[in-house]
């Protein structure tokens, strides 16, 4: 788990070497959509406010602020619009264009959709370009205010 956490992916086979049953598309306020290349890291994490009572001594535990990890995407060199690039290069320049977006993981076969994350006032926070496996990949960071997931359940037939 450390691997996955520490690489901030996960890979889009499987450990056995299977295709991954699940592809993922990217869609970006006023891009085209775009299919990464492996599945995104999407987190978040609520604070833990230890609440003290000084007559019984007792510590109770409180729910804090949420914060919301940055969003890893990995995607192909080819598939890395001039958009996406020229996003970035904005905020390298100071012109701060904050949009929403959506990360959709969809069932290879059939199209369904299995999870959605949908962000808001993201903008990309860093890009990295990577070559490994005899390819090049772009890995991409959007930093977002909120992030919303909403499963959906798969109807086998």
């Amino acid at each position: 788990m450390l691997l996955l956490i520490t690489m901030g992916l996960w890979p889009m086979d499987s450990l056995c070497g299977e295709k991954d049953p699940y592809i993922v598309e990217l869609e970006i306020e006023g891009f085209p959509p775009i299919i990464l290349s492996e599945l995104p890291l999407i987190s978040n994490e609520t604070e833990v406010i230890e609440v003290k009572d000084e007559k019984d001594m007792i510590i109770s535990k409180k729910p804090g602020k949420t914060r919301y990890s940055n969003i890893v995407l990995v995607m192909d060199l080819d598939l890395f619009t001039e958009q996406l690039r020229n996003w970035r290069q904005e905020t390298i320049d100071g012109i701060f264009t904050k949009r929403w977006g959506m990360v959709t993981i969809k069932q290879r076969e059939t199209g369904k959709v299995k999870i959605q994350h949908i962000f808001s006032e993201g903008w990309p926070s860093k890009l990295t370009y990577v070559f490994t496996g005899g390819k090049f990949f772009v890995h991409y960071e959007i930093a977002a205010t909120k992030i919303q997931s909403k499963k959906f359940p798969l109807v086998q037939e």
